[in-house]
């Protein structure tokens, strides 16, 4: 029987923040806990993580800080390459916002995790999702003639500060 029909006996380890972190240490990614609005937050070169668990959701929040100016030109050519770049994968999708410093980037990936995971399944799932991010943020990078994505930051892409 697959393991998704039958998880482990209905023994898999539930995800819990602690697991998360626990990952990020076994990696060696540097990242802090939150108190207030429990998450796990951290950060490779320009681009900052997220990390939440809710309930049957892990949530991976992800911003690219463009800096892009806030006007119409900009909003205009960012929604068409956004469009393009959101019906040309499924994950993660992408959104631009505009704060203080001007148009940035989001994304976000969900996990289900109702019936849990186990290490192996964790890890996969981390790995892949940073992954699609990072990619798909540094592809978007080109696209806006950006330079550095990951390696244009103040940190390496190990998570380290």
């Amino acid at each position: 029987m697959a393991w998704w029909n039958n998880p482990a006996g209905g023994q898999t380890p539930e995800v819990s923040l602690e697991r998360v972190a626990a990952w990020f240490d076994a990696q060696g990614f540097a990242y802090e806990l939150t108190e207030d609005d429990p998450g796990l937050v951290t950060s490779f070169g320009r681009y900052s993580y997220v990390i939440e668990v809710l309930d049957d959701i892990m949530a991976i929040h992800a911003r690219f800080w463009t800096n892009l100016p806030d006007d119409e030109a900009t909003a205009t050519g960012v929604r068409g390459l956004l469009s393009q770049f959101n019906r040309s994968r499924v994950v993660p999708p992408l959104a631009s916002f505009v704060d203080d410093d001007g148009h940035q980037m989001a994304a976000q990936i969900p996990v289900f995790i109702a019936q849990g995971l186990n290490d192996d399944q964790l890890d996969n799932a981390l790995n892949t999702c940073l992954q699609a991010i990072e990619d798909c943020f540094d592809e978007l990078a080109e696209a806006l003639g950006i330079d550095g994505g990951t390696d244009g930051g103040e940190d390496d892409d190990d998570g380290d500060e």
